[in-house]
């Protein structure tokens, strides 16, 4: 299986304090990995050093062989080809829908962007609502168009941060199954944070735990479970 995603032994700064320390792990292509921990551990941070928001004290970050991030380079984020749907979805809010998923697509001709356009909206289930503004649509309906604009460009990695939790429980116990049915039909390589176990484990085929600036265990939900790496992974996922 190919190894797609490569942090390499990769440490996060903030004023000389680290965030994150030696971290590395491997994401092959086509699957979908997950960063699980409590609030303030650094998983946030670590997604965006993988969008290139932030940058590296020391290590390196590989993406489909090209290496993207290390202590002296950082590939701008809109060059690395990676997508990012934000915890408030950060939509334009004087764009209505089909603008806000056609805004990466500006240098396809006209025919071209609608056609595309036109696609995502079919596959989030949006087609009856592109002419509405972002005010207009609910929770989850946003939730779809944030999808659908980062996957407008066709990114290589998808990644997704807390993508539940301005969602009531209805909404997400019934856009959780949607989500993973879009990113597997698609073949999409992505990552998503959370710090909900039922979440990483429904939806990730990997997934990271992550605590006081360290990357305890790296492993399937199976053997997450299973066979916890130690004492507070085993603790931390029957809390």
């Amino acid at each position: 299986m190919q190894d797609f995603l490569n942090l390499d032994s990769i440490t996060v700064c903030y004023s000389e304090h680290a965030i994150i320390e030696n971290l590395s792990l491997i994401l092959p292509k086509g699957k979908i990995g997950c960063f699980l921990g409590e609030s303030g551990c650094g998983k946030t941070t670590l997604l965006r050093c993988i969008a290139g928001f932030e940058p590296l004290c020391d290590g390196s970050i590989i993406l489909d062989n090209n290496v993207i991030s290390t202590a002296n380079h950082l590939t701008l984020p809109e060059k690395r080809l990676v997508g990012m749907v934000f915890q408030d979805y950060a939509l334009f809010p004087h764009l209505t829908v089909i603008e806000n998923i056609s805004f990466g697509l500006k240098h396809l001709n006209k025919e071209v962007r609608l056609e595309k356009v036109n696609s995502l909206l079919a596959l989030v289930g949006l087609e009856d609502l592109a002419k509405r503004y972002p005010h207009a649509l609910s929770g989850g309906q946003q939730q779809r168009v944030a999808l659908a604009r980062a996957l407008a460009p066709e990114p290589k990695l998808l990644l997704l941060d807390e993508p539940f939790s301005n969602l009531d429980v209805e909404t997400r116990e019934r856009l959780l199954p949607e989500l993973l049915d879009i990113l597997k039909a698609t073949g999409q390589t992505a990552i998503l944070v959370t710090h909900n176990q039922r979440e990483a484990f429904a939806m990730a085929d990997l997934v990271g735990v992550i605590t006081n600036k360290q990357l305890i265990q790296w492993g399937t939900p199976e053997e997450i479970q299973h066979t916890p790496a130690n004492d507070w992974v085993r603790k931390f996922i029957r809390s």
